[in-house]
C-alpha cells in the first residue's frame, strides 16, 4: 500500500533517515563532511516528488531573434 501525500513526506524528511544516511557516509568521508551533508539535507528536506506537485504553467513562446527581421 502506497503512503499518503503527507505520511511520504513524513517519512522523507525523518530522523531515521539521516542518520542511516550518516551511517552510510561513515568509512568514506569525514565527520566534518558528513555533519554538512546532514545539515544541507535538513536545510533541503523536500521530496523529489514535491517538484511534480505542481501542474506546469504557461511556458514562453520562441520568437525569432530582432536581427532575423528585415524591413
Amino acid at each position: 500500500m502506497q503512503p499518503d501525500a503527507e505520511q511520504a513526506e513524513h517519512l522523507y524528511d525523518s530522523v531515521e533517515r539521516r542518520r542511516d544516511l550518516a551511517a552510510g557516509l561513515e568509512g568514506i568521508a569525514d565527520a566534518e563532511t558528513i555533519e554538512a551533508r546532514v545539515l544541507a539535507d535538513i536545510n533541503q528536506a523536500r521530496p523529489a516528488s514535491e517538484a511534480v506537485a505542481t501542474a506546469p504553467g504557461k511556458t514562453a513562446k520562441a520568437r525569432p531573434a530582432a536581427w532575423h527581421r528585415r524591413p
